[in-house]
């Protein structure tokens, strides 16, 4: 049955939506190490303009001036031609209220501020293995099934860089 929940978008692109420059800046080139097109935006009308521009997933600040990333998120999810696009909010507010609100507009998930980068890229991957053609409900679950497995592959890798390096010294001592 995973066959038919992974389906990853020969998209590419990922819209980055945040007031603040640095942090547009900072995502662009993490992701482009990836391989990622990259769209940025720094607020919400110009987000929501942007959106339909081919994008696999968007990452969307929520407190922003103007159009907040909660209503910018509910817009897309009302929108037939960008309800199917992924959407991680980024946020420095640990406020459940928030995530929960957040989650409700439709998100997957959240990416904490500051972003680890492994957890970018795990997220990002993950939000683009899930087939749109999913009721949204199933779409999150698959989408948390598929970070759950990013990151346990990711652990696996470090742990055996870890222990590489530990045979490593033990061989130069």
């Amino acid at each position: 049955m995973e066959e038919n929940l992974c389906c990853e978008s020969d998209l590419k692109a990922v819209l980055i939506v945040d007031d603040e420059s640095s942090n547009r800046e900072i995502l662009r080139d993490l992701l482009r190490d990836e391989g990622y097109e990259i769209v940025l935006a720094c607020d919400g009308g110009e987000g929501l303009r942007k959106a339909t521009l081919g994008i696999s997933v968007i990452l969307l600040d929520i407190a922003m001036p103007g159009l907040d990333g909660i209503s910018v998120c509910r817009y897309l999810k009302a929108n037939p031609e960008t309800a199917h696009i992924p959407v991680l909010f980024l946020s420095a507010c640990p406020e459940k209220e928030v995530h929960e609100a957040a989650l409700k507009a439709g998100a997957y998930d959240f990416l904490a501020k500051p972003v680890q980068v492994s957890e970018l890229r795990v997220k990002v991957s993950a939000a683009r293995q899930v087939d749109p053609r999913l009721a949204p409900e199933i779409r999150r679950a698959c989408y948390q099934q598929f970070v759950r497995q990013g990151l346990a592959l990711h652990q696996r890798e470090e742990a055996g860089l870890d222990e590489r390096m530990d045979r490593a010294s033990l061989m130069e001592a």
